[in-house]
């Protein structure tokens, strides 16, 4: 039985190097690639987000009859326009209510936010609440973390 020759042995040795190290140059080269545009993905994200301020601008809630309704006025007070928003209702029972809303010349609850608010647009709101409401938030679909918040304590009560 004959065994593999040395310099063969030398030569299958350096091609499987190779062959890895070119394998490894490749994936870390698509690794940085994806990486670099994800890094750059995020960052113009969080530059579009610190434009963004959504707000209430009047916040009130009525009750007639046995209804309850809170209505008001949100405002985009930032510098671009903005796609998308949805109300988070917290009630002192720890549940929560969220729905998206959209512009029906005014705003109204839906599945899938329409809503477009260019700079300085204000959109008047009407929604059939419950009483024991105990925060109401105003969030942006396109930046989470920009949102308004109203405690009821904050929230006029005026029919």
């Amino acid at each position: 039985m004959k065994g593999v020759s040395p310099l063969i042995s030398l030569a299958l040795i350096i091609l499987i190097t190779v062959s890895l190290a070119s394998l490894i140059n490749l994936w870390l080269t698509n690794f940085a690639r994806t990486s670099a545009e994800t890094i750059k993905s995020q960052r113009e994200k969080e530059i579009f987000c610190s434009d963004v301020y959504l707000v209430f601008k009047e916040i009130k809630y009525c009750r007639i009859n046995s209804a309850g309704y809170l209505y008001g006025t949100i405002l985009n007070s930032g510098n671009v326009e903005i796609s998308g928003a949805k109300i988070r209702i917290l009630y002192d029972n720890n549940t929560i209510n969220e729905f998206e809303i959209c512009s029906n010349q005014e705003l109204i609850k839906c599945k899938n936010s329409n809503l477009t608010l260019s700079v300085s647009q204000e959109f008047s709101f009407n929604f059939s609440l419950e009483s024991n409401f105990d925060t109401v938030e105003l969030i942006s679909l396109q930046c989470p973390s920009v949102k308004d918040k109203v405690e009821r304590e904050y929230v006029e009560f005026k029919c």
